[in-house]
């Protein structure tokens, strides 16, 4: 399906041009309730994106539709992954994002119950403390310790 909406993505871009893309797509990853209290933060993410070169926009869904599922990766890498999922996101819904989870040795999985898509727009600094906990987490890692999983469900 996603595959069939890259080719769809492409036709709207001919057809009407990349603002109107642009816009309808940046509004589908955040929630109705970010867009209306950050309608400017909105807005200038569009205005920002509209900027880009038509060819770009089109290569870019191209190589989306064409890349190969590289999940596999995850069940042999060797060291700690971090997962920032929000439950309010309309393209990648928490219940598929938390299914990979489960796939690395060591997952720090946080999970944003108001936050969807774009978390480090929604929740710039809880999606900043995040990654730092991660770091210094990531710091301290050692191979010899015992695998785990962190399960963060912050609210």
């Amino acid at each position: 399906a996603k595959k069939i909406n890259r080719d769809r993505g492409v036709k709207f871009i001919e057809r009407y041009g990349i603002e109107k893309y642009i816009t309808a797509m940046l509004s589908m990853l955040f929630p109705s309730d970010y867009k209306l209290a950050f309608e400017t933060v909105v807005q200038k993410l569009i205005i920002a994106a509209c900027k880009s070169n038509v060819d770009t926009i089109i290569n870019g869904l191209m190589a989306m539709k064409n890349r190969k599922n590289s999940s596999t990766i995850l069940t042999k890498i060797n060291c700690p992954v971090q997962f920032i999922i929000g439950k309010q996101d309309a393209v990648i819904t928490w219940q598929q994002s938390l299914k990979q989870t489960s796939l690395p040795n060591i997952a720090d999985i946080r999970i944003f119950e108001d936050v969807g898509h774009m978390g480090m727009f929604e929740a710039t600094e809880r999606t900043q403390q995040a990654v730092l906990e991660f770091v210094l987490m990531c710091a301290s890692y050692s191979l010899n310790k015992v695998d785990e999983i962190r399960l963060h469900v912050i609210r």
